[in-house]
């Protein structure tokens, strides 16, 4: 197989990554090859050993099922399994909660625990609490627990909810800057517009963001959608390549109010949301991937797990607190396509103003009580530039 150099430099230190850590997270930017990276060291370090991986949803599930199969036995768990884990595979796929009892079984056999997306890791509810306390309790001895994530952090209001309690260490494997020069990432290149009449005060961020029941109706009241659709009719006309956008909404009725005004220009859009059947999303997003479809429009479903390399417009309508939620929407249009020179990123939410370009955003495993409070202030990261 052949490895890009930050992969291969991973591989060539991973003996000694693996005698300081147990516990690590493998970090890299979105369209980087994580899941190449995992394939490869299941091949080079645990070949025939027993291993798990583990993600949080049925679509990532089927992806790591595919690219893991080519060269691995691998079966993936399903709910209705029983019995003892690894009989006649190495490679056990499951969601977290899939059949608790086997995945139980496999966790204290396990040489080796891979999670994707491990961001999304919660020390401190239901979904991988148990998994983390069983690894702790009861693992093999000299296993290894790895998360693979683009951005390895988690900003709750609870203290007892950090990735530090998961995790020991995160290995840096690649920036966005270097993958750019590589040529593996396209340059983001971004347009910011604040919204005047988008009132936020008096929302409670108590849960560590904006609540969805509170933040849309401000969006629908304000002119934020109309934002939107002006700055995306304007620069889809400037690209050389014909523009495939993502659109990044708060929830449903902020996608339907946008998905309207996208389709009074005469463009081709759709909308996919958690609630879409996997079938009729698969089939709408293989249309977009093809360019039949030009704008998707998406709630909760395409900041993880979404692969479309043409995508060359990225458009944001969920003002958040959450950096992990910026870096990974926005990092979905930075694959780099044969004929893509870059991709527009057209901000109405005032996040590149909060947090900055996602190729500068720094991760910790641990955050302060309250750290997201900073982020209220939608002028964070340019008070911070003006500060330096």
């Amino acid at each position: 197989m052949h490895l890009r150099n930050w992969q291969q430099k991973i591989i060539d230190s991973f003996p000694s990554i693996i005698s300081q850590h147990h516990r690590f997270i493998l970090k890299a930017p979105t369209g980087a090859g994580k899941t190449v990276l995992a394939s490869e060291i299941v091949e080079r370090f645990y070949k025939g050993k027993k291993i798990i991986v583990l993600c949080h949803r049925l679509v990532l599930l089927e992806q790591l099922e595919k690219a893991l199969a080519e060269s691995h036995n691998v079966r993936k768990l399903s709910v209705s399994d029983t019995g003892p884990a690894f009989e006649d595979y190495d490679i056990l796929l499951s969601t977290n909660m899939r059949a608790k009892a086997t995945l139980t079984d496999a966790v204290g056999k396990a040489d080796l625990i891979i999670v994707d997306e491990a961001h999304r890791v919660s020390p401190n509810r239901r979904g991988y609490k148990w998994i983390i306390d069983d690894f702790s309790a009861r693992g093999k001895m000299g296993a290894q627990f790895i998360g693979l994530t683009a951005s390895p952090e988690r900003r709750t209001a609870d203290q007892r909810d950090q990735l530090n309690l998961a995790f020991d260490a995160i290995i840096d494997c690649a920036n966005i800057e270097d993958l750019i020069e590589e040529g593996v990432l396209v340059r983001p290149v971004y347009r910011p517009h604040f919204v005047h009449d988008l009132d936020l005060n008096g929302i409670d961020i108590s849960s560590g963001d904006f609540p969805v029941s509170k933040l849309a109706p401000a969006i629908i009241k304000s002119s934020m959608i109309d934002y939107a659709v002006w700055s995306y009719s304007d620069e889809r006309l400037k690209l050389s390549a014909k523009p495939i956008s993502a659109w990044f909404c708060a929830d449903v009725s902020v996608a339907e109010a946008t998905l309207g005004r996208i389709r009074q220009l005469g463009i081709e859009a759709a909308m996919v949301t958690a609630k879409t059947p996997i079938k009729e999303r698969m089939k709408l997003l293989a249309r977009h991937e093809k360019g039949e479809i030009e704008a998707m429009v998406s709630v909760g479903v395409l900041a993880e797990g979404w692969d479309n390399p043409q995508c060359n417009i990225i458009v944001h309508l969920r003002p958040t607190l959450s950096k992990v939620l910026w870096g990974q929407s926005v990092g979905r249009g930075l694959r780099s396509a044969p004929g893509k020179e870059k991709c527009i990123v057209i901000d109405v939410s005032s996040n590149w103003s909060t947090f900055g370009p996602v190729e500068k955003l720094k991760w910790r495993l641990w955050s302060n009580r309250g750290s997201y409070m900073k982020f209220v202030n939608r002028f964070n990261w340019i008070g911070e530039q003006q500060d330096d």
